[in-house]
């Protein structure tokens, strides 16, 4: 299982923006270090994979899986 986003994602500027994941349902602009971890993370990163990220990075992204931004699914496409 690796992490997928469960939003539309525009990749434009530098920047991540998801669209719904605000905290009022608002299109979410990834600051430029999320948006270097969203980069590396989803798609690509695996439960083992995140219990080895440092506690920001492992923070930030389980928020994003507790507010249902990204789920575990399938390594295929």
């Amino acid at each position: 299982m690796i992490l997928r986003s469960e939003r539309p994602v525009l990749d434009e500027c530098g920047r991540i923006y998801i669209a719904g994941a605000g905290p009022a349902g608002e299109c979410l602009r990834l600051n430029p270090a999320a948006t270097r971890l969203w980069r590396t993370a989803v798609g690509r990163l695996d439960e083992a994979g995140l219990a080895r990220l440092a506690p920001p990075s492992r923070s930030f992204l389980q928020s994003l899986l507790e507010r249902g931004v990204l789920a575990w699914r399938d390594a295929r496409p």
